[in-house]
């Protein structure tokens, strides 16, 4: 039930998700983004970063968990 906020660009399937690394953002990959272009690529904040909710915990699991549930929502091979 967590919002993650996740910036999507638009390409060539099989889609890539980036995640940054603890204290980071999406924004992290804005330097990267240009050299993959034509590929469809989704970028989330991880809960309490960036645009996304706090919730709960914030341990490893509690991020591996959002990022499964984010790409179940977008029904993501």
């Amino acid at each position: 039930g967590l919002d993650l906020a996740y910036v999507e660009i638009p390409g060539a399937e099989p889609p890539l998700v980036l995640v940054h690394g603890f204290t980071d953002t999406s924004r992290s990959f804005s330097l990267l983004a240009p050299h993959l272009s034509g590929r469809r690529l989704i970028m989330p904040d991880l809960r309490g970063h960036g645009g996304s909710q706090v919730g709960e915990g914030c341990c490893v699991v509690d991020f591996a968990e959002d990022i499964a549930g984010l790409i179940r929502r977008l029904r993501l091979d």
